[in-house]
């Protein structure tokens, strides 16, 4: 089964759409709307909520979740159209992209001791 970074990038009409709508962006509002809710809008809600579930949850720690949010999508954004621009660059942007993930880890997960200590004052909730 493939991979979602292999679906972005390797899928042809993924990669014929995206570059369409970057280009066609300029040209047409309507598009330009698409293109938005497509590659900016919908991925940041999205990672927004889930991010703000795992803060809520205790897996993650930070004091504004809109920033985090960012954080974490801007670089994946920013690979992702290097690729598109010059394909001979995957693979070093999927080595940059497996360091962002952990980088963003190491400066969001709370720590282990946190953790117990959030595990043994919020006991599960009976389902």
């Amino acid at each position: 089964m493939a991979s979602s970074k292999d679906y972005f990038l390797h899928d042809d009409y993924t990669r014929r759409f995206r570059k369409m709508l970057t280009i066609e962006q300029f040209h047409d509002k309507k598009l330009a709307a698409a293109y938005m809710k497509q590659y900016v809008d919908d991925p940041l809600s999205y990672q927004g909520m889930l991010f703000g579930l795992m803060v809520s949850s205790g897996v993650l720690q930070t004091e504004n979740v809109e920033i985090m949010t960012l954080h974490f999508y801007a670089p994946i954004y920013m690979l992702l159209t290097i690729c598109d621009r010059d394909p001979e660059r995957e693979k070093e942007a999927l080595k940059t992209m497996e360091a962002h993930v952990r980088q963003f880890n190491k400066l969001y997960a709370r720590d282990e001791k946190n953790m117990q200590n959030n595990k043994r004052r919020s006991p599960r909730r009976p389902k």
